[in-house]
């Protein structure tokens, strides 16, 4: 392998040490008697599926090559597990060869005591060297007795024979063995040993191999179906008569997919891989059955769980283990009817290791299925948790080979960085998603010694220690310090080493206001009246400052809110000299058509946008930028955070206009169970209105782009019930989801009319076509993050929009907040992990758009009498922007489309309903010395930060 191929830039993931995971997290390695023990027709061994398979077809091993002795793990284990122990591992997953224990595969075919002594002292050797054994019933290798039999997982005559084995096992081993796997991955047995004809038992229809028998339809579902029911079966045993303090579960191949273009049809391509794959086993262990795709493309073929069966198998383990290798792409491909049907094909999904010739990652050598892909194993972890119920997982194998090769020199041969490196970025992503609440509990390497790699033969090298194949199969190893004994690099220094140069060269960075908050001059100018004006008259008693400064930008250049009220020239002005003077200083404006301040005169004529009369106004006022600043403004937002406007001033009444149903305050008028959503659609149509006149009138000669302004929150289940992770889910649809679905899709989410039902107004179908893809970027505002509750329907109240998600959002669990809270703002708990999760979120389900970070500050609170250079001293500010900034790159490695950051705000200016309390200015403004600016630590910070510099010491 080329060490070069392996390495990148990412040097934090390099820098994942032993101290950076729970004490309680388990190090280990691991191994499967079939691949290390040898000695198959010593002490007493009867022969397994792959002792026949060998040597049935010797071809369909790569190397012709057999494990008559494999590595003699047999007859050396004391000498193994000395070298175990001096890797500084304290776990280690083997399995029991099930012909060594019952060599006819049976109880009727007598025990044999050769091999229950030998595992006895596998096991004491481990417990006496401070080893944890975590063991395997099977892993690959039944009796081929029971395959004479009655085709062994093929018959459910298989199930009791299993059973048999393991209470032996229990019987004999369950004192001092904790930790137990019933079966190592069934979907390898299936589809590799059932469809493909791969390995053992080697049976197939068609295909690549010449197959003796076998039904590639059928045999690979009813085989899982067996061991499925094998497993319940055991572990039913096991609680019932056993437990002896210990635990018990399964262990499945973790096969993660990206689909392959961001088209829809590929995406859901890549989640039918994932669902044959892991969720085959995890579905039916959690919630009873299979997933419900393939029960619709299988149909019949695809066997049914009984009643009882399927309560037996639902909750069948106490953990997952999970093993990662490598993830592909998906893409979707039509059924052929031409060809007969199974199980490779069922999904309607072909895996594909490159995308225009570039592998999904770099290719191990000696193993043609391995591409390492370790952001996988993060992704798969966090799907997991996702979707089934955050179950207890070991990492039972991750692994990466070099290839067996000839006329090495020794020295080179035990030269693997590229080891250290993947199992470094495995463990900063198991590290990640443990910091995301996944509940990882151990990783074990594959494998301490290189090995018999089944249908790979001897030519994979997946060990830690080499292994001589021809010196007498001696263990030879490198000083080599993995990183796994003690450190103490912390992701949080990661964060706060990001720098400029690790972002696109054309990454934009820059800083956001909005004239309601920072213009003043309210009555000067010939402005006319926003909102935001008679909002503050209206209720004085939301402000905790009297002071009040806004200007609005919609009405400056229009007096009265329409063209039939006329022009201002001076505001018209004003906006000319102030793009002007930004471009002279080499500063690109991007600028906002309307941020929470439209025109009091459209209010009260007709209820501004909650009359479809706004769209016109609005498309009028819009046309007339374009016209007056277009051949200069090339980045144009048409309308800021309509979330914000709905639920603030239309629901709960906070905000301006100040309208709701009288529930929480005391408002003159509205209706909160219907307006926030007339009020949204309005908005909505009126962005896609100004948009298709931007692409028809200007976009061609002003070689512009324009998009949306939309608030992020993410939401963290409050729980791992399913019922909370669904209720995260509808907060981001409510949220998120009401204003990206109509433009990626042409409609509001399915939720959303599911449960507000008529009150949701509906699209016609030209408004459809008009939304839809009416944007060319998106721009994201992110703050915060809740945790989400589900709560039932309350029918006792009329519904309104902050109740009809069925699902309330808490700032804390278990008395503990889910950031750290901002002075001065009591919504805003810093959570940047929340960023990347909705980046990638974005990305996953709408499209990928282009998006722009628009805003994203953190506040201190406007105290009095504090000291000038107190107040100026703000490492919270650069600590905050950093972390959101390391989150946003993250996103970026992930294939997120973002491409700037904007801080919000350069300067403290008003905050909306909060007055002048925030602070989230990089320059503080002194508001009783003329509004003077003077720069905040965190000034000169950014200041030298876009220069190159990723000091973090700046004095005042």
């Amino acid at each position: 392998m080329d060490w070069n191929a392996t390495t990148s830039s990412d040097d934090e993931e390099l820098n994942i040490r032993r101290s950076d995971f729970p004490r309680d997290f388990a190090f280990g390695v691991a191994t499967a008697a079939v691949q290390v023990e040898g000695a198959a027709k010593e002490g007493g061994k009867g022969p397994n599926i792959w002792d026949y398979f060998i040597q049935e077809y010797p071809d369909r091993i790569q190397d012709h090559s057999n494990n008559l002795h494999a590595i003699d793990h047999y007859n050396r284990y004391k000498d193994d597990v000395k070298l175990i122990k001096d890797l500084g591992v304290n776990w280690y997953r083997f399995s029991i060869s099930w012909t060594r224990i019952l060599p006819e595969g049976s109880l009727s075919g007598g025990v044999n005591q050769e091999g229950i002594d030998h595992y006895n002292d596998l096991i004491n050797e481990l417990i006496k060297n401070g080893i944890t054994p975590f063991v395997t019933l099977l892993h690959f290798d039944p009796p081929q007795t029971l395959q004479n039999k009655y085709g062994g997982p093929l018959d459910q005559l298989f199930v009791n024979d299993f059973k048999d084995y393991a209470e032996l096992c229990f019987k004999l081993f369950g004192d001092r063995v904790k930790h137990w796997i019933t079966i190592n991955e069934p979907f390898i047995i299936a589809v590799f040993g059932h469809d493909l004809g791969e390995i053992a038992p080697g049976r197939c229809s068609f295909g690549q191999f010449k197959c003796h028998e076998g039904n590639s339809s059928t045999e690979p579902y009813i085989v899982t179906h067996n061991v499925l029911l094998a497993h319940a079966a055991v572990v039913k045993l096991y609680r019932d008569k056993f437990q002896q303090g210990g635990e018990i579960g399964i262990c499945t191949v973790g096969i993660f997919a990206e689909p392959y273009t961001e088209a829809q049809k590929d995406k859901a391509a890549a989640r039918r891989i994932i669902d044959f794959g892991i969720g085959w086993i995890m579905e039916p262990l959690v919630f009873g059955d299979y997933p419900k795709i393939m029960r619709d493309l299988v149909k019949q073929r695809l066997p049914c769980f009984t009643q009882e069966e399927k309560n037996l198998i639902k909750g069948s383990f106490d953990f997952i283990g999970l093993n990662y290798y490598t993830t592909s792409y998906a893409k979707s491909v039509p059924l052929n009817p031409n060809a007969p049907p199974h199980f490779i094909t069922d999904a309607l999904a072909v895996q594909l290791v490159e995308k225009g010739g570039i592998p999904i990652g770099p290719q191990a050598e000696g193993s043609p299925f391995i591409y390492t892909y370790p952001v996988g194993l993060e992704k798969l972890l966090n799907f997991m948790k996702d979707n089934y119920d955050s179950p207890k997982i070991y990492i039972a194998e991750n692994g990466i080979t070099e290839a067996n090769k000839k006329n090495v020199k020794l020295e080179e041969a035990l030269f693997d960085p590229h080891r250290i490196d993947s199992i470094l970025r495995h463990l900063y992503r198991i590290h990640n998603a443990i910091k995301n609440g996944v509940n990882v509990k151990g990783y074990m390497y594959w494998t301490p010694f290189d090995d018999f790699e089944l249908e790979g033969g001897y030519i994979p090298r997946f060990g830690l220690y080499y292994t001589d194949y021809n010196n007498n199969l001696t263990r030879q190893c490198i000083e080599l310090d993995l990183g796994l004994k003690n450190g103490t690099a912390s992701c949080d220094e990661e964060e706060l080493n990001i720098k400029r140069s690790d972002f696109p060269s054309d990454f934009a960075f820059g800083v956001a206001t909005a004239a309601g908050q920072i213009e003043g001059a309210a009555n000067e100018g010939g402005r006319g009246p926003s909102i935001w004006d008679n909002f503050t008259q209206e209720y004085p008693g939301f402000w905790t400052t009297l002071t009040i400064s806004m200007e609005l930008i919609i009405i400056k250049p229009i007096q009265e809110g329409s063209l039939s009220g006329g022009l201002n020239q001076e505001g018209i002005d004003h906006y000319n000299d102030l793009i002007n003077e930004l471009i002279k200083n080499g500063i690109t404006p991007f600028v906002t058509l309307l941020h929470f301040d439209s025109p009091q005169a459209l209010q009260d004529k007709y209820g501004g946008a909650l009359n479809r009369l706004f769209v016109d106004d609005f498309k009028n006022y819009a046309e007339l930028c374009f016209k007056l600043y277009g051949d200069r403004v090339k980045y144009w937002l048409t309308i800021n955070e309509p979330f914000i406007v709905a639920e603030f001033g239309y629901d709960i009444g906070q905000s301006a206009p100040g309208r709701c149903s009288n529930r929480y305050l005391k408002c003159k008028e509205g209706n909160s169970s219907t307006e926030p959503y007339i009020v949204t659609h309005n908005h909505l149509l009126a962005h896609s209105v100004v948009v298709k006149l931007y692409r028809d009138k200007f976009q061609g000669k002003q070689r512009g782009e324009i998009g949306i302004g939309t608030l992020g929150i993410f939401a963290e289940p409050y729980s791992e019930s399913q019922e909370d992770i669904a209720a995260a889910r509808r907060y981001v649809d409510f949220c998120l989801g009401w204003i990206m679905e109509p433009l990626v899709f042409g409609d509001y989410p399915k939720i959303m009319r599911d449960l507000v039902k008529e009150r949701l107004p509906y699209f016609t179908q030209q408004e459809k076509n008009l939304i839809k893809g009416s944007f060319d970027f998106i721009g994201f505002n992110y703050y915060t993050a809740r945790y989400v509750k589900s709560v039932p329907p309350n029918t006792d109240q009329p519904p309104h929009f902050l109740t009809d998600a069925l699902a309330e959002e808490l700032v804390e669990k278990d008395g503990i907040p889910i950031g750290p809270p901002a002075e001065g703002s009591p919504y805003l708990n810093s959570y940047p992990v929340g960023l990347e999760k909705l980046l990638n979120f974005m990305k996953d389900n709408y499209n990928s758009p282009k998006i722009y970070i628009a805003e994203n500050g953190i506040s201190e609170a406007n105290k009095e009498n504090v000291k000038l250079e107190e107040a100026l001293f703000d490492p919270h500010r650069i600590d905050s922007i950093l972390s959101h900034l390391y989150r946003i790159h993250n996103a970026i490695k992930n294939i997120v489309n973002v491409k700037s950051y904007m801080y919000w705000t350069p300067f403290d200016d008003f905050e909306w309903q909060q007055g002048y309390v925030p602070r989230f200015g990089l320059y503080y403004t002194d508001y009783n010395n003329n509004f003077k600016r003077i720069p905040k630590l965190s000034a000169k910070w950014y200041r030298n930060f876009l220069k190159g510099s990723n000091s973090q010491s700046y004095s005042i």
